[in-house]
C-alpha cells in the first residue's frame, strides 16, 4: 500500500535564497508521512542558516497525528541545525489539529508563505517551545 502514497501526497520544493519552500498537497498522514519526511531532510540539508525551511500546507486536505508528529520532529531538528522551520495554514483541515493539540504554541504558523519568509528568524533562546 505504501506504493500508492506519492499518489496521496504531492510535494513541490522551490529555493529562494537563502530559504526552501516545501508546498505540499494531498492527505499527510501514517501512510504518507515518509514522502514528507524525505523532503524535509533534503531542504534541510539545502537551506542556508539562518534562512527558514517553510512547509506550505494550503493544499493538505487531511492533516493527522503523523503530520503533526512530523512537524515537530522538522521544527527540532531545524533548530539544532541553526535554522527555523515556518508552517503556512490558512484552513481548518490544518490549523484544527494544530489548535486542539496546542502545538500552535511551539511551531510557527503563518498565513502565507510571502508572510513566512519576510519575517526574521527568531534567535532558537526567543523560539517558542514546550
Amino acid at each position: 500500500m505504501l506504493d500508492s502514497a506519492p499518489e496521496l501526497i504531492r510535494v513541490r520544493r522551490d529555493v529562494r535564497g537563502a530559504a526552501v519552500v516545501l508546498h505540499v498537497s494531498g492527505e499527510l498522514d501514517q501512510q504518507t508521512s515518509a514522502v514528507l519526511e524525505g523532503h524535509l531532510r533534503q531542504a534541510e540539508d539545502l537551506v542556508e542558516p539562518p534562512g527558514p525551511v517553510v512547509v506550505d500546507l494550503g493544499g493538505v486536505t487531511f492533516f493527522g497525528s503523523s503530520g503533526l508528529s512530523l512537524m515537530l520532529t522538522h521544527h527540532l531538528r531545524c533548530a539544532g541545525r541553526g535554522t527555523c522551520l515556518r508552517l503556512v495554514a490558512g484552513h481548518r483541515a490544518v490549523l484544527r489539529p494544530i489548535e486542539v493539540t496546542d502545538l500552535g504554541s511551539v511551531l510557527t504558523v503563518l498565513p502565507s508563505v510571502e508572510r513566512a519568509l519576510e519575517i526574521p528568524r527568531q534567535r532558537v533562546d526567543e523560539a517558542p517551545g514546550p
